[in-house]
């Protein structure tokens, strides 16, 4: 008798970006609850700084109808949403029209998989019923990335920040309780809010991590009162080196 083959999970390796790059991030904007002139700014800002890869990193979708927390069934409009989703990624993709657009599904997305998991199982595996059939342009050059797959920019690590079971959100910023999961530099979104953080390890190397701001409303019905601000990010990869600015969004205006 021989042992089984074990079964195999989701595939996880990283989307590696190795090369030179600049890469704007686009954190939660969650549409169509997104903050226009926000996102717009961003977009803006980001234009001016020439990305090569335009990175949605989760939650461009908020995903209401199959949310798994109590909403107004009022303003459930499954249809309209998904449709307003698919322009919100025209529109991108229209801005940037030489970049590399790369959109890493986060927990509102996944809310889709789970609903089919739960009430739909049948449906589960045809090609018509993944969120990228159903939000992804025609004609486009999109690129989605499965919810448990990382994007690695050289020696950054990049998640959306829900990948962790016990969450990352900590009293003092997000960006040390994401120094405390993943112990090596790395950026999230998800917390909406923009924080950093850095120690030395053992041997004297500085590690930094951080957590953007968002590109959503900030006071909606489910959280009216929070911590959340408006942000996005822009990484410069150069050979091994690479740089961050962490963009607040305050009164119309972009500071770094």
């Amino acid at each position: 008798m021989t042992l089984p083959e074990p079964k195999t999970t989701s595939a996880r390796q990283p989307v590696q970006i190795t090369d030179d790059a600049k890469v704007l991030v686009l954190p939660d904007a969650h549409i169509p609850y997104h903050d226009k002139e926000a996102l717009e700014l961003a977009v803006s800002h980001g234009k001016k700084l020439k990305p090569s890869i335009v990175l949605i990193n989760g939650d461009f979708a908020d995903n209401y109808s199959f949310s798994p927390h109590e909403t107004d069934p009022s303003k459930r409009d499954l249809i309209g949403e998904l449709q307003t989703v698919k322009q919100g990624l025209e529109w991108i993709e229209k801005q940037f029209p030489k970049a590399r657009v790369i959109y890493k599904q986060g927990n509102h997305e996944l809310w889709w998989d789970r609903k089919l998991w739960s009430k739909a199982p049948e449906l589960v595996g045809l090609p018509t019923t993944t969120w990228e059939a159903q939000v992804k342009p025609d004609r486009s050059r999109i690129e989605f990335v499965h919810h448990l797959r990382s994007i690695q920019i050289g020696t950054l690590l990049v998640l959306h920040g829900h990948e962790y079971r016990f969450a990352i959100s900590n009293p003092v910023n997000p960006a040390r309780g994401l120094f405390l999961r993943t112990k090596c530099t790395s950026l999230c979104s998800h917390f909406h809010q923009r924080s950093e953080h850095s120690e030395r390890d053992g041997n004297g190397k500085l590690i930094t991590t951080w957590s953007t701001g968002c590109l959503c409303n900030i006071s909606p019905d489910y959280a009216s009162r929070n911590n959340w601000s408006h942000g996005f990010a822009f990484i410069e990869l150069q050979g091994k080196e690479f740089d961050v600015k962490n963009f607040r969004i305050i009164h119309g205006k972009v500071y770094s």
